[in-house]
């Protein structure tokens, strides 16, 4: 009795057939076994009462089961041993073409609802479930793929998907937002024609256009290996005949255009030449037509708006929070919803009401000062950044700003934005007005610091609108 008891206190009670109310399924999949998990993980391994050998793989290895636990769990199991089909009689039935690893997992899956996956593993382990149509051991594939979805396997995933999950779409929002690391990868060479031009017509690329062109022609001379071809530009043309289209060529420079795209000779004289003649057009209106896609890609940039929490009171929001108003006369401060901490990112200030004796801070802040800030003042110690009066603040350190060129007060006004860059890799905050070209900076930054966007504004109705933009579109005119 004492030994029994011991061993109930061992079992810790965390498998469940159904999730508690509340409780995440993926979480209750994912609990150590329970009792009965572990009776029925016995039931199998003991090979007690089991009513049939399945004889699995070209190894022909064999497993004794249980016909009624197989047919409760899976349709394609049920109807195999309970519909009048050869195998319902034979004390042996013949799988030759599965793979006895992963066949194994699903069997062990049916018994315990639990599973051990891994990277090597999980896409076999995928199409035995699908085939046997054990629903859960699906959901568990699914389920350890989304968490364990990385710039090395996202590719291979993302061609594998159309195949064993019925998505065309699967991984195609992770590569989007990590585009640098996973072009990077030995998947990227490795994805077929239609992978790749899927990829490449995202609209949400996190990627600046070059990078991309820059990576297609390493898939390129990589495929022409493939078909023993000379990686030259016909060639290359030829098996990129697919994604080019696709390229943004028209958001490049003239500089970029002459250095980067035409040397490879991919490109025909007459759409090189509408190209440079487009990026050279200063007049919107004087740009020719071009075959390639003309306009930037979305979401080349932060997503983050204007943070309903940390601001003051007499702040309001509008227009899904990326506009702000001041409602009465004296300071009140606001932050932007994301933490920065590392690489580079850039917004845009749009300057809509700034006049008299309006006043407004554009900066940053750390993150763990922002939830100490006062509600209704302007703390200068937290903030780095400039005022439209030319202070400038610097963690507590506060004086006019001296510009290095061609004045010494900052031109700020109505109308006007002002662009800011926040680079954590060389520990700088610049701002720049791309309208007369005069920029800020503000170095070095303190090292190790997570930070966010800091606004502070002075005197009722002024009123500003953020916009997230990408690195390379910093102090550009629109």
């Amino acid at each position: 009795m004492g030994q029994q008891a011991s061993l109930e206190e061992d079992v810790r009670i965390s498998f469940m057939l159904e999730p508690e109310e509340g409780q995440d399924l993926k979480k209750a999949k994912q609990a150590e076994p329970d009792a009965l998990a572990l009776d029925f993980m016995q039931l199998y391994t003991s090979k007690k009462f089991s009513d049939v050998v399945l004889v699995i793989g070209p190894s022909k290895e064999r497993l004794s089961v249980h016909k009624t636990v197989l047919a409760a769990r899976s349709r394609v199991f049920e109807a195999m041993f309970f519909s009048g089909f050869k195998e319902a009689t034979g004390a042996e039935v013949e799988i030759p073409d599965v793979d006895a690893a992963s066949f194994k997992i699903m069997i062990e899956a049916i018994y315990t609802d639990q599973c051990k996956l891994n990277h090597g593993i999980v896409l076999a382990v995928l199409s035995c479930a699908k085939r046997y149509m054990v629903d859960s051991l699906i959901e568990m594939c699914f389920s350890f793929m989304e968490e364990e979805l990385t710039a090395e396997n996202a590719c291979y995933m993302l061609e594998m998907a159309p195949h064993l999950m019925d998505s065309w779409d699967y991984a195609v929002e992770f590569i989007e937002k990590n585009a640098a690391e996973v072009v990077a990868s030995d998947g990227w060479l490795a994805l077929s024609s239609d992978s790749l031009s899927r990829v490449v017509q995202s609209e949400a690329l996190a990627l600046n256009e070059t990078e991309l062109f820059d990576s297609c022609l390493r898939w390129g001379r990589a495929e022409c290996s493939r078909q023993h071809l000379p990686a030259q530009g016909p060639n290359l043309r030829k098996v990129l005949k697919d994604v080019l289209p696709f390229i943004r060529f028209p958001t490049m420079t003239c500089d970029q255009l002459a250095s980067i795209v035409s040397p490879e000779a991919i490109l025909s004289p007459e759409e090189l030449l509408s190209l440079f003649v487009y990026a050279g057009a200063e007049d919107i209106r004087e740009k020719p037509e071009v075959k390639f896609p003309t306009r930037p890609r979305r979401r080349h940039c932060d997503e983050w708006k204007l943070h309903r929490r940390y601001k003051s009171p007499a702040i309001t929001l509008v227009d899904d929070d990326v506009r702000a108003t001041i409602t009465r006369t004296g300071h009140a401060w606001i932050t932007g919803t994301k933490i920065f901490s590392k690489g580079k990112h850039a917004w845009r200030t749009h300057l809509e009401s700034l006049s008299g004796s309006q006043w407004i801070f554009i900066g940053i802040c750390t993150a763990s000062a922002r939830s100490k800030l006062s509600k209704l003042s302007f703390d200068h110690s937290t903030a780095y950044g400039i005022s439209s009066s030319g202070q400038r603040y610097f963690g507590g350190i506060q004086r006019r700003y001296k510009l290095r060129h061609t004045t010494t007060h900052v031109d700020w006004q109505m109308g006007y934005y002002i662009d800011c860059l926040l680079d954590l890799e060389e520990n700088t905050f610049t701002i720049m007005n791309p309208t007369t070209r005069n920029s800020w900076i503000l170095s070095p930054l303190p090292r190790g610091e997570k930070w966010v966007p800091h606004y502070n504004i002075h005197t009722s109705g002024n009123r500003f609108r953020i916009e997230t933009i990408e690195v390379s579109a910093f102090g550009q005119r629109s």
